[in-house]
C-alpha cells in the first residue's frame, strides 16, 4: 500500500467521489493483489490490481456518496495470499463531510424585455435550495433604482420554486436593470447567487412641435409646408402626419422609423398659394399615442398678390482675362406697382461682375435706397432691361465654368423672387514651350547631358509627348527626368511622356544624354532635335535642338605588366612593358619612374633594349612618340641597384624597392596608368650599430648577400671579450637587425667608452669574412 488519493481532506455532504489509492508490487514477481477500502461504518470496496515487480499503479473502487456528516475515516488495505511484509499493507487517513448550504437564483420570470408605460407586473423568479437540508431563503428583487422588495422561501434540498414580490408600476421610461439575489447566511456558493436581466419600458408619443411654413405673410406662389416633428416616445415609430391649409389643401405624408426623443423637419408637396387669409394645422396619427395634446398646431397665413420673373438664362465662351455682356430683362408680374431689386451670388473667387444700366456704361441705380441696385416704379405687367458684365481673372484655367445666379427680388415683398443663370466658361488655350538650345563637345564614348525646361503655357494642365531626331543614329540617346529615370508612356501611344504638367508655367525638367560611339572620328557632329507635343491638341508642339560635336581625345591609356625580381647589389637589369591607348587619335605617352631610392639608376630604351628613349615633344620626359590608338607599343626599363646599401635606416626599406613604371599622355596628363615593378635587393656583406654613440641601448644592423652562419662579438680597447651577442646562428641573405642593451655576458653594464665589434659570416662554402667596427658607450646624461 503506497497512499490514499481519495476521499481526503473534506468533501461536501451529497458529492459523489470515486474512492482511490495507490498500490505498489514490492515484491519479485508479478501478483494480482485484493484491495479492500474502507469509509467509516457504511462503505465497504473491493478490487483486484496486477503489479509487476516493483511497479506501482491506481486502483479506483465503486463510488461512495459523502455521508453521514462528521469525520469518517477512510482504510485501504492489500488482501495478498501470503505476503511477508504485512507492515505495508494498510494505510489510514480521514475525511470530513460537511453539510452543504447553497441556494440560488436559477432565472427571473418578469419583468423582462419590452413593457408597455402604465401597465401593473407582478414582479418574480425560480429559486432553488442546491444544499443538503431544509432551508428558509431570503430573497431580494430590484427594477432599477426605483424598486426592491425582498421576500422569503422555504424549500427542501434539490427543490426549485417561483418567489413573487409586490407588483411593479411601469411608469419610469427606458431601460432598467432588472436584479433578483438570494440571501442565505453561509451560503457555500455565491456563484449562483444572482441573476440579472433587463426590462424596457417603452413609451408611444409623437406631436407636431410647429408649423414652419406658410405662416405669417407671404406673397402668392408656390409655397413647400412645412413642420417640425418629434418622436417623445422610447420606440421607433411609423405614423401619419396631416398637413392642411383651409380648405384648398390637404397632404398626407407617412413617416417611417422616426427615432425616439428625434425631430425632423417634414416637406410635404407643393401649394401654390394664391391670395387670401387661410388657417394652416399639421396633426400626427400614431396608434395608442398616449398623450394627444400635443399631436396637433394650429396656425394662419396671409397671401399677399406679388410676383417678379428675371431672364433669359444664358451661357457663353470667352478666353481668360475677358468679359462678356449679359442682357436680362426684370418684369413685375404683380397686381401693383413694385421696385425690383437685383442681385447676384455663386460667382468664382476673383470673378468679376457688375450691374449695368442698358448702356453699358452706368451702374445699375440703387432708386429705393436699401443699398441693393434695382429697376424701380414698374407697373403691373412691365419689364426692363439691364446688363450683368461678367470678367473673369487673366490665369484662369481652361474649361473652368463660372455660375453666376441673378436674383430678381420684390422690394415690397423680399420673399417673392425670381432667378436667373448665367454659365460662362473659359475657353481651352494649349501651348507649349521647351528650351534651351545647347552645344557640348564630348569624346569618343563619352556622355553629354543637356537639361530642358518644358513649360506648360497653355491654361489646362497637359500631358506632353517627347520624340526626337537625329543626324547620326549609330550613337547612343536616352531621354530621362531630371533623376536620371527612364521616362514613362502613360497615355500608351508608343512615346515618352511628362506630365500632368500644371497649367499657366508649371514645367518640368528633363535631360538628354548622347553619347557617340568608340569609332566616332574628332569633328563629327550630331545634331538632335526635340519636340514637346501636346497630347491634347497634337498641333501644339515646340522644339529645342542640341549640338553634339566629337573631340579628338585619348580617352584611357594601358600601361603592363606589372612584375616580381631579385637584384644584386650593383647589379643592371632589363624589363619590357608596353603601352596602349584608345581614343580617336594619336598622341605621345611620356614614361617615368617612381618611387626610385636613391642610388638607383633608371633609363627607359627602345622595344630592343639598345636605345634610351628621346623627349620627342619637347616637355621634359622622356616618351614612347606618337602611339596610335589600340597600338601595344613596348619598351624596356633598365634598372641599376647600388653597388653597397647604406644600413642607415629601416632595414626593411633598404631590402625592398616597389618602382611604379608610369605613363601618361601628352594631351590629358590625367589619363594615365602605371605598372609595378617590385625588386628585392640582394645586398652586400656589411654591419653597422645605431645608435652609435649610446648610452643605453642598440641595434646592430647587418646584411648578408647570402645565407649563412654569423658570429657577432664585442671587444674592449685592450682585445678582451666581453659580450658575445650572435654565436654561428644561421641567418638568410637579406637585412637583419639585433638590439643590444650594452651588458657584458655577466649581465652587467659596460662602463663608457670605446669598443670593437667583429661579424663573422661564413657562406656555405665554409669560405670566412671579417668586419671590424667601431662603437661608443657614452656617459649618462643626468
Amino acid at each position: 500500500m503506497t497512499r490514499i488519493i481519495a476521499p481526503v481532506g473534506m468533501i461536501d455532504s451529497g458529492a459523489v467521489i470515486t474512492p482511490t489509492a495507490l498500490i505498489t508490487n514490492f515484491g519479485s514477481r508479478t501478483e494480482e493483489i485484493p484491495v479492500q477500502f474502507r469509509i467509516g461504518q457504511s462503505y465497504s470496496g473491493w478490487g483486484n490490481i496486477t503489479l509487476s515487480p516493483q511497479e506501482t499503479d491506481t486502483i479506483f473502487f465503486p463510488p461512495w456518496t459523502a455521508a453521514p456528516v462528521g469525520y469518517q475515516l477512510v482504510k485501504c488495505t492489500t488482501a495478498l495470499n501470503g505476503d511477508q511484509s504485512p507492515a505495508n499493507d494498510a494505510l489510514t487517513d480521514s475525511v470530513l463531510v460537511r453539510l452543504r448550504i447553497d441556494a440560488g437564483v436559477t432565472s427571473i420570470l418578469q419583468p423582462t424585455g419590452i413593457v408597455d408605460s402604465g401597465v401593473t407586473i407582478t414582479p418574480s423568479a425560480i429559486v432553488g435550495n442546491f444544499g443538503a437540508s431544509l432551508a428558509n431563503i431570503p430573497v431580494i428583487f430590484s427594477i432599477g433604482d426605483h424598486y426592491i422588495d425582498t421576500n422569503y422561501i422555504t424549500l427542501v434540498p434539490g427543490k426549485t420554486d417561483t418567489v413573487r414580490f409586490q407588483t411593479w408600476n411601469a411608469i419610469n421610461r427606458g431601460e432598467a436593470l432588472v436584479k433578483c439575489t438570494t440571501a442565505l447566511s453561509e451560503d457555500q456558493n455565491p456563484a449562483n447567487d444572482c441573476r440579472y436581466d433587463s426590462v424596457l419600458v417603452r413609451v408611444k408619443d409623437v406631436g407636431t412641435v410647429s408649423i414652419l411654413s406658410p405662416i405669417g405673410e407671404i406673397g402668392e406662389g408656390r409655397v413647400i409646408p412645412r413642420a417640425l416633428i418629434k418622436n417623445y416616445g422610447t420606440n421607433l415609430e411609423s405614423f401619419d402626419i396631416i398637413f392642411k391649409i383651409g380648405q384648398v389643401y390637404a397632404d398626407t405624408i407617412f413617416i417611417n422609423n422616426l427615432e425616439p426623443d428625434s425631430a425632423k423637419v417634414i416637406n410635404f408637396a407643393d401649394w401654390n398659394a394664391q391670395a387670401g387669409r387661410y388657417m394652416v394645422s399639421c396633426s400626427t396619427c400614431l396608434l395608442a399615442d398616449v398623450n394627444n395634446l400635443n399631436d396637433k398646431k394650429i396656425d394662419s397665413v396671409v397671401v399677399w398678390r406679388r410676383s417678379v420673373a428675371v431672364g433669359p438664362d444664358s451661357q457663353a465662351s470667352i478666353y481668360s482675362g475677358t468679359s462678356i455682356n449679359y442682357i436680362l430683362y426684370a418684369t413685375n408680374l404683380s397686381n401693383a406697382r413694385d421696385t425690383i431689386d437685383i442681385l447676384y451670388s455663386g460667382t468664382l473667387n476673383n470673378w468679376r461682375i457688375d450691374l449695368l444700366d442698358l448702356t453699358g456704361q452706368s451702374p445699375l441705380p440703387d432708386l429705393n435706397g436699401n443699398g441693393i441696385p434695382d429697376v424701380g416704379g414698374l407697373g403691373p405687367g412691365a419689364s426692363q432691361g439691364f446688363i450683368v458684365k461678367v470678367t473673369s481673372p487673366v490665369n484662369e484655367l481652361g474649361n473652368t465654368v463660372d455660375t453666376c445666379i441673378i436674383t430678381a427680388r420684390s422690394a415690397a415683398d423680399s420673399s417673392v423672387s425670381d432667378k436667373a443663370t448665367l454659365l460662362t466658361r473659359i475657353i481651352s488655350v494649349y501651348s507649349v514651350l521647351i528650351e534651351p538650345n545647347s552645344e557640348n563637345q564630348v569624346g569618343p564614348n563619352q556622355s553629354a547631358e543637356y537639361e530642358f525646361i518644358v513649360k506648360n503655357l497653355g491654361n489646362v494642365a497637359d500631358v506632353f509627348d517627347l520624340s526626337m531626331i537625329h543626324t547620326k543614329p549609330y550613337w547612343r540617346f536616352e531621354l530621362v527626368d531630371r533623376y536620371g529615370q527612364s521616362l514613362p508612356d502613360r497615355n500608351f501611344n508608343g512615346r515618352p511622356d511628362i506630365g500632368p504638367i500644371p497649367a499657366l508655367g508649371g514645367e518640368v525638367r528633363i535631360r538628354l544624354i548622347v553619347t557617340p560611339d568608340l569609332s566616332a572620328q574628332a569633328g563629327e557632329k550630331d545634331t538632335t532635335t526635340i519636340f514637346a507635343e501636346s497630347f491634347s491638341s497634337p498641333a501644339v508642339r515646340d522644339s529645342a535642338y542640341v549640338q553634339t560635336t566629337v573631340l579628338g581625345l585619348v580617352t584611357h591609356l594601358d600601361v603592363e605588366w606589372d612584375q616580381d625580381d631579385r637584384i644584386f647589389a650593383g647589379e643592371t637589369k632589363s624589363y619590357q612593358f608596353w603601352a596602349k591607348t584608345q581614343g580617336n587619335i594619336p598622341d605621345v605617352v611620356d614614361l617615368q619612374i617612381k618611387n626610385l631610392q636613391p642610388e638607383w639608376i633608371c633609363e627607359f630604351f627602345d622595344e630592343n633594349g639598345e636605345h634610351r628613349l628621346t623627349d620627342s615633344d619637347n616637355d621634359g620626359i622622356p616618351d614612347l612618340g606618337t602611339v596610335r590608338p589600340g597600338e601595344q607599343k613596348w619598351f624596356v626599363v633598365k634598372i641599376k641597384a647600388p653597388g653597397r646599401i647604406n644600413l642607415i635606416g629601416i632595414p626593411d626599406s633598404l631590402y625592398h624597392n616597389d618602382l611604379s613604371v608610369e605613363g601618361m599622355t601628352s594631351q590629358n596628363i590625367n589619363i594615365k596608368d602605371s605598372a609595378l615593378l617590385r625588386l628585392r635587393t640582394i645586398p652586400n656583406l656589411d654591419v653597422h650599430n645605431y645608435e652609435n654613440p649610446f648610452w643605453d641601448k642598440t641595434t646592430f644592423i647587418f646584411s648578408l648577400p647570402a645565407e649563412g652562419n654569423v658570429c657577432l662579438t664585442v671587444y674592449n680597447r685592450a682585445g678582451e671579450k666581453v659580450r658575445t651577442i650572435i654565436d654561428n646562428q644561421k641567418f638568410n641573405v637579406g637585412v637583419h637587425q639585433i638590439p643590444w642593451d650594452g651588458k657584458n655576458d655577466n649581465r652587467k653594464k659596460l662602463a663608457p667608452g670605446t669598443y670593437l665589434y667583429l661579424l663573422q659570416y661564413t657562406d656555405k662554402d665554409n669560405r670566412i669574412q671579417n668586419i671590424y667596427k667601431k662603437m661608443v658607450i657614452a656617459k649618462r646624461k643626468d
